[in-house]
């Protein structure tokens, strides 16, 4: 019942990897470690699990990475303009030139990286689907890596077994041998005993 598999997939903006452990118990005891926001996983997790395993210590663990090495980023607009009408009255009033579009770019708040909206419940079901593929195809890994496990296993305790047949019957066979070999003694013994013994005479019976 000892077995460790890993599964991984991905989407357009992430990396995901199921990893399950599984070690000997009497009964089912199974452990899933999701990320943050992703509890819904959880029970539908250990239903599969219970579904293709019966006994053993299983752990599950999702890992998940983002895709993107970077917020996409946008113009806070409205900023921008307060700066361009702040620009226009300095430039009146004092005459000094006005600043490239760099320049007001650069202002701290102008540019602003783009917070990830909340997705549809269709982008949902659709990952949550996804995962759950690739749960299914870790747990499948895991079934064959304990059936491994398992026949390397018989295979070690059917070496064992024999090994024993073997010593018992070259046993069964020397205890055989070792019957006649005394029988043959006690014999030889009782009839050299015998040659020893002085016949008595009909006259000690009359």
């Amino acid at each position: 019942m000892t077995g460790y598999a890993r599964a991984q997939g991905s989407d357009d903006k992430r990396r995901w990897v199921w990893e399950a452990r599984s070690v000997n118990g009497r009964n089912l005891e199974i452990r899933c470690r999701v990320p943050q926001g992703f509890d819904r996983l959880e029970n539908p997790a250990r239903t599969a699990v219970g579904g293709r395993l019966k006994r053993g210590n299983v752990s599950l663990t999702l890992t998940l990475t983002s895709e993107r090495q970077s917020s996409p980023l946008r113009i806070n607009r409205a900023l921008l303009a307060e700066l361009g009408t702040l620009v226009e009255e300095v430039r009146k009033s004092t005459g000094a030139a006005a600043p490239s579009a760099d320049g007001l770019l650069r202002v701290r708040g102008v540019i602003e990286e783009e917070e990830e909206g909340e997705q549809s419940e269709e982008a949902l079901t659709a990952l949550d689907q996804a995962l759950t593929a690739t749960l299914d195809e870790v747990l499948k890994a895991l079934v064959a890596a304990r059936a491994a496990e398992g026949k390397a296993l018989a295979k070690v305790i059917d070496g064992h077994v024999g090994e024993i047949e073997g010593l018992c019957r070259r046993a069964a066979e020397r205890a055989q041998a070792q019957i006649g070999t005394v029988r043959a003694r006690f014999e030889g013994q009782l009839a050299e005993l015998m040659e020893r013994v002085t016949p008595l005479s009909e006259e000690r019976f009359a």
